[in-house]
């Protein structure tokens, strides 16, 4: 019911950037005022569903009906998993169009199996927090597979800050599923746990000073865990410095998102990402679109966008080479209405 209920908030919001989440109930009907999504927009929400499930070549559409209400929905997607031996994860398409990857279910299991063996300390845990998007490939992992691994319910957070993750792990020893912005926002918090804390952390390398701090704040074990939708985890670290590279084949290695700077055959540094991305305020921007985008106004002849500063306060910038006829303010004007808060530079240097 999490997993399915983060998927069509998510894919809401992309149809609705609007859209307000609700909860869910069993018997909420979703093409209705009452979950706030019409008709139109439940088929693409449903298309979306049907793809993720693989349904149509595992024969799940023709077998199962997708009923109106939540709980039907909830019913045909337990109808279907069985049929097919992989699930799919968007990578974030957040400067571009987003790609649908599958992972065979065992290939994920097998990840976690790693870790576990790696790290039995993750067993002793009593609870488990989620304060990551389960229908995201680490939500899904450590939210879902995890908790049915060690026999915990996850705990989702509808708010996901440092005050409510900090509250439900005071429960009890937990492990805290996190991104590296939520982390920076417990290390600014500066408020220590109270019960035993294990926090496992996904989606961009998490600065060397945050292990220190988090330790700070009695945090008994840091899982930083490089992957991406696309190729699932190559790896994780427990300290700063390299990731410990998981078993296998070195084709997956080649299509990792980065650069890999190899210190052994089992130890690996991340460099430069391949496609000149980089994280603004936990999202994904890439200097290539910014710089594309910035040479297509008139008067501009080359532009080249760069990030300024260091962890959250970090921002784009960018220097452009102009005729003199070029007006600054309407070239600011034009790249707002094109780039999101996080792509828009906060500072154009100009050289004429």
């Amino acid at each position: 019911m999490t997993w399915l209920s983060d998927l069509i908030h998510s894919e809401m919001r992309r149809l609705r950037p609007n859209y307000s989440p609700t909860h869910f109930a069993r018997e909420t009907l979703l093409n209705s005022a009452q979950a706030d999504i019409d008709s139109i927009e439940l088929v693409d929400v449903a298309s979306v569903l049907f793809a993720i499930l693989d349904a149509e070549d595992s024969g799940a559409l023709t077998r199962f009906e997708l009923g109106r209400s939540f709980g039907a929905w909830c019913d045909f997607v337990a109808a279907a998993v069985p049929l097919s031996n992989q699930i799919g994860f968007f990578s974030s398409g957040t400067s571009g169009a987003r790609k649908l990857c599958f992972h065979r279910y065992e290939s994920l299991q097998a990840e976690l199996d790693e870790l576990l063996e790696a790290l039995p300390v993750l067993a002793s845990a009593t609870q488990i927090v989620l304060a990551v998007p389960s229908h995201h490939i680490y939500g899904f992992l450590f939210g879902a597979l995890l908790p049915l691994r060690l026999g915990l319910a996850a705990q989702k957070l509808n708010i996901a800050n440092a005050a409510t993750l900090r509250a439900h792990a005071g429960r009890g020893s937990s492990i805290c599923i996190a991104s590296p912005k939520l982390i920076e926002e417990l290390i600014a918090d500066g408020k220590a746990f109270k019960h035993a804390t294990m926090v496992l952390s996904a989606g961009s390398a998490l600065s060397e000073p945050c292990f220190s701090a988090l330790k700070a704040l009695q945090v008994s074990l840091v899982v930083d865990l490089y992957g991406s939708s696309e190729t699932a985890g190559l790896g994780y670290r427990t300290s700063a410095g390299p990731f410990q590279a998981r078993k296998l084949p070195v084709e997956y290695f080649k299509t990792a998102p980065d650069q890999l700077q190899w210190r052994s055959d089992h130890e690996f540094c991340v460099g430069p990402r391949l496609d000149r991305q980089v994280q603004v305020a936990g999202v994904n921007v890439s200097f290539e679109r910014i710089e594309q985008l910035m040479r297509s106004f008139p008067g501009v002849i080359s532009a080249q966008a760069w990030l300024n500063g260091k962890g959250a306060g970090a921002r784009i910038a960018a220097t452009i080479r102009s005729e003199a006829s070029l007006h600054l303010p309407d070239l600011r004007d034009f790249l707002r209405g094109q780039l999101s808060a996080a792509e828009l530079p906060a500072q154009i240097d100009l050289i004429s």
